[in-house]
């Protein structure tokens, strides 16, 4: 009788395994090389027992870890850059709010110091009211700060 060959198929695709087209691990598992190159891809273990087949060097475990601190200060120059970005446009809010205050606390001021000069116009003579209330109108419109005292002076 003849010695036939054994055949074996791969375990992941079943074809045929030929000598050229034959990988087998340290475990004792067979596979064709387009399959096991392609298991080896995603995991360095043994795609039917899950044995660990290449161990890791030292270079490439450093490498994994630089990747991974790598990773993380990204993430946190990204956070960092966000806060930033928040404190900045809280603080552009505030100030503009102290300026819209500043802006209107000087107009109320302003208002207080003309009704504070009708208040005491009220008093004079009608003839003389209406030239000072006159005069008060054309300051106020140009702008100009106006002095009771000046325009009340008898």
């Amino acid at each position: 009788m003849e010695h036939e060959k054994e055949i074996d198929s791969c375990p992941i695709c079943l074809d045929e395994i030929g000598e050229k087209n034959n990988c087998v691990t340290e475990c004792g598992h067979k596979f064709c090389l387009k399959c096991l190159s392609i298991a080896l891809q995603g995991n360095n273990t043994c795609p039917m027992c899950r044995a660990e087949l290449v161990s890791k060097s030292e270079d490439a475990i450093e490498n994994e870890r630089l990747n991974d601190l790598t990773l993380i200060f990204a993430r946190e120059s990204c956070s960092n850059r966000r806060e930033i970005k928040r404190y900045k446009d809280i603080y552009v809010r505030s100030m503009m709010k102290i300026q819209e205050g500043t802006v209107i606390q000087e107009q109320l001021k302003k208002d207080v110091a003309h009704r504070s000069l009708i208040i005491k116009l009220k008093n004079t003579a009608p003839e003389q009211w209406r030239k000072r209330w006159r005069l008060i109108s054309r300051l106020a419109v140009i702008g100009l700060d106006y002095k009771p005292s000046f325009l009340l002076s008898k």
